[in-house]
């Protein structure tokens, strides 16, 4: 996963600053110079996407109220379009009150595709295959609860079968070629 490891510190005046920025940040932030961004770390939050700044501050000063693990999933928008980021850290609190965290910032975005392309693949089969597979089992119990089914019953049930047979088909068939698609433009985002 593309990211970066960095050591961020905030001073009990709330100052921020960052001790430490690895190279792998300029990787997920192609539009922040790195020295720049050890010199004024708030520049950072110029790449935050707007409906997300609010919670990302929010969740670091909650991290350093409480001491407790910093983990948020945000948006960034830069000049190659938005992505999917995430800040995973640990704080520790230093003797002069500063507060210390160690930890990652991840380019999550092709994560994320996956899991919107398995909850969409969730969603397709369970809508769809049900609606199929209850008509199947109403047909097959049709057949099998009707006595003395004539030619004619059996072509129209056979009918009906294939119908639902093909709808299945097509509908596999589509769903197939959406996961296909998503696959690959998944795979673009690597390179």
């Amino acid at each position: 996963m593309p990211g970066g490891i960095f050591q961020m510190k905030i001073n009990p005046e709330g100052v921020l600053s960052f001790e430490f920025l690895s190279k792998g940040m300029i990787k997920i932030h192609l539009d922040i110079d790195l020295e720049e961004w050890k010199k004024n770390p708030k520049i950072g939050f110029n790449v935050i996407h707007p409906d997300d700044i609010e919670a990302f501050k929010d969740s670091l000063m909650q991290s350093y109220k409480n001491l407790s693990p910093w983990y948020k999933k945000y948006r960034t928008v830069a000049n190659l379009g938005e992505k999917c980021h995430m800040v995973n850290a640990k704080p520790e609190k230093l003797n002069d009150g500063s507060v210390v965290w160690y930890g990652s910032f991840q380019n999550i975005t092709n994560q994320v595709q996956y899991e919107l392309t398995m909850e969409q693949i969730a969603f397709d089969i369970s809508h769809v295959l049900r609606k199929s597979v209850t008509n199947l089992l109403g047909l097959t119990s049709l057949i099998t609860d009707t006595k003395n089914l004539d030619d004619r019953s059996i072509k129209e049930y056979s009918g009906y079968i294939s119908t639902v047979a093909n709808e299945l088909e097509k509908f596999i068939r589509n769903l197939n070629d959406a996961y296909n698609r998503k696959r690959t433009k998944i795979d673009s985002l690597d390179n």
